[in-house]
């Protein structure tokens, strides 16, 4: 974080210990899956959802509103090592659960909490 310029870690005459300032905020917000997009049906979903996939994409990020509760949800999941394994392998494929059963390899041992966890927060629709 230090090198991204989002802490300085500094020394105060007097303080036992370093000091960490916060010199910038972070703004996590939602796009679009655009490389899922382009061609949903090369990237593993049928072509005849296709067109739905594409409405409802549509649709969600006509009426999204970024805000700092949402900010801070997106951050919240983020942050959770099988919750971005699990996002990691979504933002390039479209997959099924058995795929990500694979991910176990990686540390994701409950699926179902993540997806759980991922639709409750509108990030999947299954």
């Amino acid at each position: 974080m230090i090198k991204r310029e989002l802490i300085k870690e500094t020394s105060v005459k007097g303080m036992p210990s370093e000091l960490i300032f916060l010199t910038n905020d972070i703004l996590m917000l939602r796009i679009p899956p655009v490389q899922l997009l382009k061609d949903p049906a090369d990237k593993g979903l049928p072509s005849q959802l296709a067109a739905d996939y594409r409405t409802e994409t549509k649709k969600y990020f006509q009426n999204y509103r970024p805000s700092e509760q949402d900010n801070l949800r997106v951050i919240e999941i983020i942050i959770n090592p099988q919750v971005y394994e699990t996002l990691r392998l979504l933002r390039t494929a479209i997959v099924t659960k058995n795929d990500l059963e694979k991910l176990k390899k990686k540390g994701v041992d409950d699926i179902d909490e993540v997806l759980k966890i991922l639709w409750e927060r509108q990030i999947i629709q299954v």
